[in-house]
């Protein structure tokens, strides 16, 4: 609400109020960003947006055996993904791009973690070594394998053609004490 009709000063509700005062109501326009995730299992509110404002992102949503890969203002994905700091002056529907992956798992037992790499499905797409090998107090990292009993070393420049878990080796640690 603001005291004079241009609603250019608002009315402070604190403020005593001792004989007629006129009130102008102030109007915004509203629109909506409508976000179309293409799985029916995935749904993202729509989400208000007043004229000349910034459409809110939500959280980057999450697809099973897909990698995100951004908000696009067109079905067909042409172009880049919409920019969030962009001022919307109407509705807009905005499409989830998604890349088919294979999940490859590294599994480490009780070593740390190595987090799962996502790798598009694509002709001659490889997993990648980690940089850093895991560790586990009391063993030596030996390697990784294929295999759950460590028999045959993973090669890595081999093409993925599923998703895979690649196995860390150990070796116990002669007792040090």
């Amino acid at each position: 609400w603001c005291t004079d009709p241009a609603c250019t000063e608002a009315f402070e509700f604190t403020t005593p109020v001792t004989g007629d005062l006129p009130l102008y109501a102030k109007w915004v326009k509203e629109w909506t960003v409508t976000f179309y995730t293409g799985d029916e299992n995935i749904k993202i509110d729509p989400k208000p947006v007043d004229d000349g404002g910034y459409a809110e992102r939500p959280e980057d949503p999450v697809r099973t055996g897909y990698r995100f890969d951004g908000w696009y203002n067109n079905p067909e994905f042409a172009g880049t993904p919409y920019e969030f700091d962009t001022k919307v002056y109407g509705d807009i529907d905005l499409y989830a791009k998604w890349t088919p992956v294979y999940t490859v798992t590294f599994y480490t037992g009780e070593g740390t973690l190595i987090e799962p790499q996502l790798i598009p499905i694509e002709e001659g797409g490889c997993a990648t070594e980690p940089l850093a090998p895991p560790e586990w107090d009391g063993y030596s990292f030996e390697g990784w394998y294929s295999d759950e009993e460590c028999v045959t070393p993973y090669v890595f420049s081999d093409p993925l053609i599923a998703d895979i878990t690649i196995y860390a080796k150990w070796v116990e640690l002669p007792d040090s004490g």
